[in-house]
């Protein structure tokens, strides 16, 4: 780190000069044209970072005026995110509060919108680039989705009602997932017949889809086949502490990036939470990127029952993920945010 003494006075250009002798080895090379005085305080004059403030002298008349630690600190943080692939204003204004920067919360929330709709945007871009559906979801779902990775690949078939219920809910009966590739997958992992877990499967996706609820046997045979898993402990944890958890998270992915009529239920609920909504979903997205989060359940984990301690580890890896994805990739901070705000 080369070595740096601070002015009394400290323009943008000093700033930036410390900010640069803070920069990482990790980090990627140091953009000499991107990042420039002007740059800076274009940030400052449009309130994105602070500006220097003024300070009393040691000795002499007047004062003098520097930067905060925590000034460089979210400048690095900028020029960072900003090499990460963060290019808008909003998707900086929305990591530095993520951060703990304040803004008014009106400028936040606006942020936040701005970020999810171009999230949502990059999302739809392959599947319906001009938001039309003018074929069956199935048949674009097929055509869009399927064949363009391994078309025996039955992952598609247990994502497809999902992502039916996140972007065309009003489609869903048009779903047309490979119930015996469905069949046979879980049959070969979970040792049940074959014929049970068909009707099961077909009861629950005609369930999906606004028909009856799946029989007693077909519940049984579902359960059965998650029981050994971390999944179903977590499931059974979540039933045992709110028996409409499972409605609760169903109707929170309901349109949640495309209600089918230009509308999403992830900007729907960021435009409509209160402030203190949005300031406790900053409190745990700190815990899980911090990795807080993680100690406590870790903690948790071992002082809970025999029985519930694959359900925490579920949760510990879900929660290992996120953090991951957090810190790997800026760019998704304002979209996993948004799916915190709508289960909320």
């Amino acid at each position: 780190m080369d070595a740096y003494v601070s002015p009394r006075r400290e323009s943008v250009a000093d700033h930036l000069a410390v900010a640069r002798s803070r920069w990482r080895p990790n980090y990627p090379a140091w953009p000499e044209a991107a990042i420039s005085p002007a740059f800076v305080e274009d940030l400052i004059r449009e309130g994105i970072i602070n500006g220097p403030k003024p300070v009393q002298k040691r000795e002499g008349r007047g004062k003098g005026r520097r930067f905060e630690p925590r000034d460089y600190r979210e400048l690095l943080e900028v020029i960072r995110v900003k090499l990460s692939g963060v290019k808008h204003r909003s998707g900086w204004i929305v990591h530095l509060w993520l951060r703990g920067h304040e803004y008014p919360i009106e400028v936040v929330r606006r942020a936040l919108i701005d970020e999810v709709h171009a999230t949502i945007d990059i999302a739809m871009r392959d599947f319906a680039p001009t938001r039309r559906f003018t074929e069956p979801f199935g048949v674009k779902f097929d055509r869009r989705v399927r064949r363009a990775g391994d078309e025996n690949d039955v992952t598609w078939d247990f994502l497809e009602p999902l992502v039916a219920k996140m972007i065309r809910p009003n489609a869903i009966t048009e779903i047309t997932p490979n119930v015996g590739r469905m069949v046979d997958d879980l049959a070969s992992i979970s040792g049940i017949e074959a014929d049970l877990l068909k009707s099961a499967l077909t009861e629950t996706l005609e369930a999906v889809k606004g028909g009856p609820n799946p029989s007693r046997q077909s519940c049984a045979t579902l359960q059965q086949m998650f029981a050994p898993t971390p999944v179903g402990q977590l499931i059974k944890l979540m039933l045992t502490a709110d028996p409409g958890a499972i409605q609760k998270a169903e109707a929170g992915i309901h349109g949640l990036i495309d209600d089918g009529a230009g509308r999403s239920g992830m900007v729907d609920a960021i435009r409509n939470a209160p402030e203190a909504t949005l300031r406790r979903v900053r409190h745990l997205w700190v815990a899980i990127r911090s990795g807080s989060l993680e100690k406590l359940l870790l903690e948790g984990g071992r002082a809970c029952p025999v029985e519930l301690r694959t359900a925490f580890e579920a949760i510990q890896v879900c929660n290992r993920q996120q953090r991951l994805t957090n810190r790997s990739n800026p760019a998704m901070s304002a979209y996993i945010f948004g799916t915190y705000v709508s289960q909320w």
